[in-house]
């Protein structure tokens, strides 16, 4: 394992998980998308799993963290894992998204120079990370089933519910990725941030986790209902 990894502390095990609230002022929602793949499912499946394993892996502004123990090894029900949001790689992204590429590159390199490492991470891992446990994992389903992985959100991150990834065959060559989620923002004060740029935010999430398991093995995206100005924002 690297020096430089980061890895996720174990007390993450402490942390409560965070169910849905029906007497709660913010209203439960469920979210729903597809994303169609030129593969069969077992193929695409066996690079998502690859991919989810891999150590840093970062999926849009989004960085996956687990505990030194579980670095690299296959994922299990019970583990609890981060997505850490990278506030300089928003910054960057931003940043590309100025007229005058000296300027942008002049205000990358301060940035890098001026941001001490320890505080962002605090304040990532504090006001902008997701906790989650897995509740379901179905690695070797039964014949006309999907692939399964379902996770609820753990104390420290912003909204409670669960969000489940399944992939199921479409045909001999391809497959579907459906994400579902049901979530209610922790608070008035949440509402308006995560249903903008953070619910947009955690839809490139998911697109990049197919993506990246697709190219993996070289197939392509045959379609998505997911906005391609949410996952593709530069």
């Amino acid at each position: 394992m690297s020096d430089d990894l980061d890895t996720l502390d174990p007390d993450v095990y402490e942390k409560a998980v965070l169910p849905l609230d029906p007497e709660g002022a913010v209203a439960i929602k469920r979210g729903i998308h597809c994303i169609d793949v030129a593969a069969p499912a077992a193929d695409v499946m066996r690079a998502f799993t690859a991919v989810l394993e891999d150590p840093g892996r970062r999926f849009g502004l989004i960085e996956l963290l687990r505990t030194p123990d579980r670095v690299g090894r296959p994922y299990s029900v019970g583990e609890r894992f981060q997505g850490r949001y990278i506030i300089e790689k928003a910054v960057e992204e931003e940043l590309a998204k100025l007229p005058l590429p000296g300027l942008m590159s002049s205000l990358s390199r301060a940035f890098a120079a001026l941001s001490p490492d320890p505080l962002l991470e605090l304040v990532e891992d504090r006001m902008l990370s997701d906790y989650g446990v897995i509740t379901d994992l179905v690695t070797s389903p039964a014949s006309g089933q999907p692939y399964r992985l379902r996770y609820e959100y753990l104390d420290g991150t912003p909204i409670a519910g669960f969000l489940s990834i399944e992939c199921l065959a479409t045909g001999p060559a391809t497959c579907r990725f459906t994400q579902l989620s049901e979530y209610q923002e922790q608070g008035i004060e949440i509402l308006l941030v995560y249903g903008t740029a953070v619910l947009k935010m955690h839809e490139r999430v998911f697109y990049e986790m197919v993506k990246q398991s697709a190219d993996r093995i070289g197939a392509a995206i045959l379609g998505t209902d997911i906005p391609e100005a949410y996952y593709r924002p530069v």
